[in-house]
């Protein structure tokens, strides 16, 4: 069971549920192609009783839970055949629509009893629509209908061969009342009841023919099955299953039950026999299509005999003469088709192909069938070809003509069915044509720009110039060519910088030979007039040398003059002549001051100050050399330091390094003066046999010799320092007495009081190595 909630079309807020009986269950596993609902699809736009309506909202099973997928649900009305059945597809992924549910529970039973009728009415969907008074196909919102694939159906479809039929009256209407309420339509209200969704036909007085009530077709006189018969009693419609006619469910008097046998004519025997013979000779001389009209009925008339086994055998003979004239029509389909093939008349080929497909499905020939789409395919391939060919070749010579935008047409034409037909290479060609299309005349338009551009450029008219340079920067825009974009960007910047450099060159020439001849006030108007153009150019380094310009014209000679004695100042400054430097810096003071220029003038009193500041450097640094070659160390290390301070006083890196160098020099000379009166301090300590007090000194001495990283002192220090414990233990020796006992560990003589210590039972240790010595000690 599935239920399945869709929105009502009365009341969009309603929604409706209908309970679906699982398909599976009762056909089996029946999958449709996607051509069956793309049929679909096209008889909602060709008929007015096939609607289209997207309120369908999910799938569930009975525990609630949802079902994923893309379902389909279609309800089938017919009001004169007092039909109503429904049927839910849901997608498969691999393609084609798998029948997933019926609707309502007297249709599902229907199917169950005769599966037939279910294959019958999907055929009549498809091939019969006015046959109907309404179908409506159920999708969610968005849900697209697939899109043509020629495909052939899983389920193939018998076609009924009825003529028009008759109706006969409605059901009853009790009947009627369980139309417009099947079993398992529940519906579920939220605000307004739903409206019914399918009306009935008003109850009216049922007329039941009589061969019904003797269950035999009124159409054929063939025995109707049982379980139609009981399909057909409770007022459900069914067909036969012998010529396909619709019958009508009615309510019966009495009880029908199946007909008995009944008594058969000689003349019916007869007649049998007769169509055999005549089909039999039909069948000798292959004309098949009479012999299996006449052993159909030569197997109706088994069936008056209720001789079904025979009536089996006779439809089987029918069936295979059936076959056989299918074969026969394919061969001469085929035949027919490759001569139009080799005539290359494809279209007429494809013609003949197709309907030897529709025979071979019928024959269920699988292995013919796919001989023959292949067919169908390599005609419709080379009709596509011959086409493609046409377009490229007019667009070729269109192309020649200049003739683009026509030219663009026919290879768009050409790509659109090569695309079809899958060549690569061909699509990658195709496209690449259409660009040049495209490309062509804009490549024309930017070489013809460009020429006329660069014609004008040469000859200084520049506004002409730029516009045909912005409509060669324009194509190649629209070419995607950056870098011939960039090109004429470039040029159309020349062709605005270009005049006004010329005339920045000529302002300046004017300006410098009104500054030659002290005409500055001319001097700086024309400096500021070529300070515009240098603006409106943002030429940055051209800007800062013409303001300096100005503000030395515009100064005068009082700015010459200061400027004169300020750069003759820097000149003895760098030649280190401090004194006449600190005297040009106090003249420019003085000129400065007279200038109102109250900011340069501070800025020179500071440079004579470190004239000064430079004289004292240089006088404390001949005295620290002085000291430093007397080997007055400390003096010359302290006037150093000050010569440090005073350079960065006035920020002289150069001095300041040069006096840290003279400071780390002069503390090693004093480090190795210091470590050689250490060591030599040792020595003769040594030779005084003061050991103690010559390790004291070496301890000094190493670690001076430690900061100075000077590993041969290290070494010498350690020697001597072993010289000295060497000293130390010969003189412990001479002043024990001797005990006759030694140390087992490093043969030291043991002392008189360790060995009585040793004797009492106490531990103590060897005076030489330190270690720990027990009573036993004595005994080794």
């Amino acid at each position: 069971m599935l239920n399945v909630k869709f929105a009502s079309e009365s009341d969009p807020e309603t929604d409706v549920s209908l309970s679906f009986f699982a398909a599976e269950r009762i056909l089996g596993e029946v999958i449709f192609s996607e051509r069956f609902l793309f049929d679909i699809g096209k008889l909602i736009q060709q008929k007015g009783i096939y609607h289209l309506n997207e309120t369908l909202k999910d799938v569930k099973l009975p525990s609630g839970q949802l079902l994923g997928g893309q379902f389909v649900f279609i309800v089938a009305k017919s009001e004169k055949e007092n039909l109503d059945f429904g049927v839910l597809f849901n997608r498969l992924e691999s393609g084609g629509y798998h029948i997933s549910g019926l609707w309502p529970r007297d249709f599902a039973e229907i199917c169950r009893s005769d599966p037939e009728i279910f294959e019958f009415l999907m055929f009549r969907l498809i091939n019969t629509p006015d046959f109907f008074s309404k179908v409506t196909l159920y999708q969610t919102l968005g849900m697209k209908l697939p899109k043509m694939e020629i495909k052939p159906p899983t389920v193939e479809m018998k076609p009924p061969a009825v003529p028009k039929i008759t109706p006969a009256a409605p059901a009853a209407a009790a009947e009627v009342k369980a139309a417009v309420k099947p079993t398992g339509v529940e519906v579920t209200p939220t605000t307004v009841p739903p409206k019914v969704e399918f009306r009935p036909p008003e109850a009216a007085k049922v007329e039941v023919p009589p061969d019904l009530l003797e269950g035999r077709c009124p159409f054929c006189k063939a025995a109707i099955p049982e379980p139609r018969l009981k399909v057909l009693q409770r007022g459900n419609n069914t067909f036969c299953p012998k010529c396909l006619k619709i019958l009508k469910g009615f309510t019966a008097p009495v009880e029908v039950s199946a007909v008995s046998e009944v008594s058969v004519t000689e003349t019916t025997k007869n007649e049998l026999a007769e169509l055999v013979k005549q089909a039999e000779q039909a069948v000798q001389r292959k004309d098949y299509s009479q012999a299996a009209s006449n052993y159909r009925i030569a197997a109706q008339k088994a069936n008056l005999l209720n001789d079904s086994s025979y009536a089996s055998e006779l439809e089987s003979k029918a069936e295979e003469c059936s076959l056989n004239l299918r074969s026969t029509k394919i061969q001469e389909l085929m035949k027919s088709a490759d001569d139009y093939f080799r005539q290359k008349s494809y279209d007429t080929a494809i013609k003949e192909y197709k309907i030897a497909v529709d025979l071979a499905k019928r024959i269920k020939d699988n292995e013919l069938l796919n001989t023959i789409n292949t067919r169908i395919r390599k005609c419709a391939e080379l009709i596509v070809t011959e086409k493609v060919e046409g377009f490229i070749n007019q667009a070729d010579q269109l192309l020649q003509e200049e003739r683009y935008d026509e030219a663009k047409q026919n290879y768009i034409q050409a790509l659109e069915l090569e695309r079809k037909i899958g060549e690569k290479e061909t699509i990658l060609l195709l496209e690449q044509k259409i660009s040049d299309c495209e490309n062509f005349p804009l490549k024309k338009k930017l070489k013809e720009a460009s020429s006329r551009a660069e014609k004008q450029f040469k000859i200084d008219n520049f506004d002409e110039a730029s516009q045909l340079y912005r409509e060669a920067a324009s194509c190649a825009s629209q070419l995607r060519d950056r870098e011939a974009q960039s090109f004429f960007e470039q040029k159309i910047e020349e062709c605005r910088t270009t005049p006004l450099k010329r005339k920045i060159q000529e302002l300046v020439r004017t300006a410098e030979e009104q500054f030659q001849s002290q005409n500055f006030d001319a001097a700086t108007n024309t400096y500021r007039s070529a300070l515009n153009f240098a603006t409106e150019l943002a030429d940055k380094a051209l800007v800062r040398e013409l303001e300096d310009k100005i503000i030395q014209s515009s100064m005068g000679e009082s700015e010459l003059k200061l400027q004169n004695v300020l750069q003759d100042a820097n000149n003895k400054f760098a030649q280190k002549d401090y004194i006449n430097a600190k005297r040009g810096y106090q003249e420019a003071v003085s000129i400065a001051k007279q200038m109102q220029k109250s900011d340069s003038a501070k800025t020179f009193e500071e440079k004579a100050k470190a004239c000064d500041t430079k004289i004292n450097i240089d006088k404390t640094i001949q005295e620290a050399q002085t000291n430093y070659q007397s080997k007055n160390f400390e003096m010359a290390l302290k006037l150093y330091n000050d010569v440090r301070k005073l350079a960065q006083g006035i920020n002289d890196e150069e001095t300041i390094k040069i006096a840290v160098a003279q400071v780390r020099e002069i503390q090693q000379v004093m480090m190795k003066e210091s470590l050689s009166n250490f060591i030599s301090k040792a020595d003769l300590l040594i030779s005084e046999q003061n050991f103690e007090g010559a390790k004291e000194k070496l301890e000094q001495a190493n670690k001076l010799a430690t900061k100075m990283n000077d590993t041969a002192t290290i070494q010498e220090i350690s020697t001597k320092f072993a010289q000295c414990e060497a000293g130390i233990k010969a003189a412990l020796q001479a002043k024990i007495e001797p005990t006759g006992f030694l140390c087992p560990f490093c043969d030291f003589p043991l002392p008189e009081k360790v060995v009585k210590n040793l004797k009492k039972g106490y531990n103590d240790q060897c005076p030489n190595c330190n270690k720990t010595l027990g009573k036993r000690a004595l005994e080794l």
